[in-house]
């Protein structure tokens, strides 16, 4: 019986390597060549290969789309500890996936996960859900103060405008 040799696992300088020449095939557009590099640093526990891998599969960039394999690698990211912190982006693009698929439920679910790690996307996101149902206007008010409150690196400008505007009309009916 023969073994199978394991590959080594790459050193933290070569999946830096990899993740700048996925850019650089990027760049080119050689799309390809750049999920390769992305899928050997990612299956080596880089963040953020794995998230960037959950964007070409969501998107089919480089690769036929794939909505378990995008998820696969969001989580993969969401759950990744190696900087201690929880990928709020993570659970946003998984969330921005599964509302895409319409399961709302899951939707929401990771709108909430990313919400409470400050994204003010996920948060933007869920109010206007609320805004959409029928009782939810005073849930999305509270949603909508959230995104205008958060700090600049949890919100973006055009979420806050987004939101001040969303809470306008909310306030008018």
């Amino acid at each position: 019986m023969k073994s199978r040799a394991r590959k080594p696992k790459p050193r933290k300088d070569q999946i830096e390597g990899l993740f700048v020449a996925a850019e650089y095939f990027e760049e080119c557009g050689e799309m390809r060549a750049a999920f390769h590099c992305l899928l050997v640093a990612a299956e080596a526990g880089d963040e953020f290969s794995q998230l960037s891998l959950g964007n070409y599969y969501s998107d089919g960039t480089g690769v036929r789309k794939d909505f378990k394999k995008a998820a696969y690698w969001y989580r993969k990211a969401y759950n990744n500890q190696a900087r201690g912190v929880r990928w709020s982006t993570a659970a946003l693009n998984l969330a921005i996936n599964f509302r895409n698929s319409g399961n709302l439920k899951a939707a929401m679910s990771w709108f909430e996960r990313a919400r409470k790690l400050q994204d003010g996307s996920a948060c933007l996101e869920l109010a206007r859900i609320h805004a959409a149902r029928k009782g939810g206007r005073r849930k999305a008010g509270v949603l909508l103060r959230e995104v205008i409150e958060l700090d600049g690196n949890y919100s973006t400008e055009a979420d806050k405008e987004a939101a001040e505007a969303m809470l306008k009309v909310l306030l008018l009916h």
